[in-house]
């Protein structure tokens, strides 16, 4: 771009160049890095209000653009993300992250109708809400002071008794947005795909009553709490009590948890989303299992079982069913996997760093081996069976992983009288950690949720036994696991 020659001060060369590009004929789909770019010249350019307005109004529209195309293209990736889609979306993320500081810091100016300034603060929730489902879905963190300017944003509307406003155009209002966000980062992202995350932003704003914000707790169980001094979203009341002499918001999240059973009903007796108004879902997760994990963290947020230890002693893994079947069979003849580093562990988890090997078919939610090597004599043959819990990513040479123990041990085991060979995984009894046995299969391997089933264990010898399936523990986009016990009807 030619800035024209006459400018020499700096304000004036930044201000020449974002009026010569709001004049330009523009791409459809700009790149973020400029965006961004021309943002941060807005500081520095001493730009009439009504041009400034329309820099940042045509900035922002593209960069929901940019940011909707992006996170589309997600979920399909593995993590870590390469590094040129990481850079884009970390600069996608941080062009919303400005837009948003930059519609807080200068809300309206005097010219602006005093009909249309709350808008102001309603762009700037939207573009945190964006930026923050584009750190979601790519499993990375947000900006430092992101959730103190969000409560900033809200309580400055609420101060000006426009927090229950109607956005532009009959949208969503400023509070409305601001529990969307609240409640989409109290459900644990880390622990969805891109694509459960796209959906659950989509089901909050569509299908779901959102909770009243009080000054006063609602149902311990079910209740939780801001601090707006906080860089956080809320925190469960059943976890931890809020601060005292703290100006607390408190939301009560029953109602919103009773409505999500009533959908599960629904979808369990034969109806379809689209018959229950719900948005829709991309193939690549069991909707049913996503609205009960939501059930659950909204409406039974649950306590820390074991407290957690820092740990720094390596691991090897494996993923897969099928990997975990083969390596239950015959450990000597198992793949070579990747490395880890263990870096807290608890009775029932783990949370692991990579190390080395390949991480690509690392996905939430996907059954996988650890095998510590806690010291030189440690038993290096014991595989433990483990559940992704939760991936976060800050950078394409960084990868943490959650795990949840499912049990201390797993045998090899083929479902028998099915159309085709059916493998799964057979958790043996062992309290406390498996009070019940346990049966791991691909998702949709079984159809509903048979009375009974004929297995053929490999223990040794082949062992067959006959199970009564007694509930469905979890259910991911990757695998089911089930609580069985013996059947003795026959």
């Amino acid at each position: 771009m030619n800035t024209p020659p006459e400018y020499h001060d700096p304000a004036e060369l930044a201000a020449a160049e974002i009026l010569t590009w709001l004049s330009s004929t523009r791409p459809t789909s700009a790149e973020p890095g400029e965006l961004l770019r021309l943002l941060q010249l807005l500081d520095s350019a001493p730009l009439p209000a009504e041009a400034q307005q329309r820099f940042l109004d045509l900035l922002y529209s593209q960069a929901l653009r940019l940011a909707t195309n992006l996170t589309s293209s997600l979920s399909s990736q593995a993590l870590p993300l390469p590094r040129p889609l990481r850079q884009r979306t970390r600069q996608t993320a941080s062009l919303l992250a400005l837009l948003a500081e930059t519609y807080a810091r200068n809300p309206a100016s005097p010219a602006t109708p005093a009909a249309t300034r709350p808008h102001h603060l309603w762009q700037a929730l939207q573009a945190s809400l964006w930026q923050l489902r584009t750190d979601q879905q790519s499993a990375a963190p947000s900006e430092p002071g992101t959730w103190l300017r969000i409560h900033a944003l809200y309580r400055r509307a609420r101060e000006q008794g426009i927090h229950q406003h109607p956005g532009p155009r009959r949208t969503a209002s400023i509070e409305a947005l601001y529990l969307q966000l609240v409640l989409a980062a109290i459900a644990q992202p880390t622990s969805f795909s891109p694509d459960e995350i796209g959906f659950i932003g989509d089901y909050l704003a569509q299908s779901l009553p959102l909770p009243e914000l009080t000054q006063h707790p609602g149902q311990a169980r079910t209740t939780f709490w801001i601090d707006p001094d906080k860089d956080l979203p809320a925190q469960a009341l059943v976890r931890r009590n809020p601060p005292p002499e703290t100006a607390i918001l408190y939301l009560d999240c029953q109602t919103l948890a009773a409505r999500i059973g009533e959908h599960c009903q629904q979808l369990q007796q034969g109806s379809t989303a689209e018959q229950l108004g719900l948005p829709p879902q991309a193939p690549g997760f069991p909707l049913p299992a996503t609205l009960r994990r939501l059930q659950q963290l909204w409406g039974e947020p649950a306590r820390r079982r074991f407290p957690r230890r820092r740990q720094s002693y390596r691991a090897s893994l494996l993923s897969g069913l099928d990997t975990l079947c083969q390596l239950a069979r015959d450990d000597t003849t198992s793949p070579p996997g990747s490395h880890w580093m263990v870096i807290n562990e608890s009775p029932d988890g783990y949370a692991l760093m990579h190390v080395s090997g390949d991480s690509s078919s690392i996905r939430v939610g996907d059954v996988v081996a650890i095998r510590p090597q806690r010291d030189a004599t440690s038993d290096r043959s014991h595989w433990q069976p483990c559940l992704i819990r939760w991936v976060v990513s800050d950078n394409p040479e960084h990868l943490e992983i959650g795990l949840q123990v499912l049990a201390p041990q797993m045998q090899a085991a083929e479902i028998a009288g099915l159309p085709q060979a059916t493998p799964a995984l057979f958790l043996p009894e062992k309290p406390p950690l498996r009070p019940q046995a346990g049966l791991v299969v691909a998702a949709g391997s079984l159809p509903g949720q048979p009375e009974r089933l004929l297995l053929l264990v490999e223990q040794g010898n082949l062992c067959i036994r006959e199970v009564r399936p007694t509930r469905l523990d979890d259910q991911t986009a990757s695998v089911e696991i089930f609580s069985v016990e013996p059947d003795h009807s026959r």
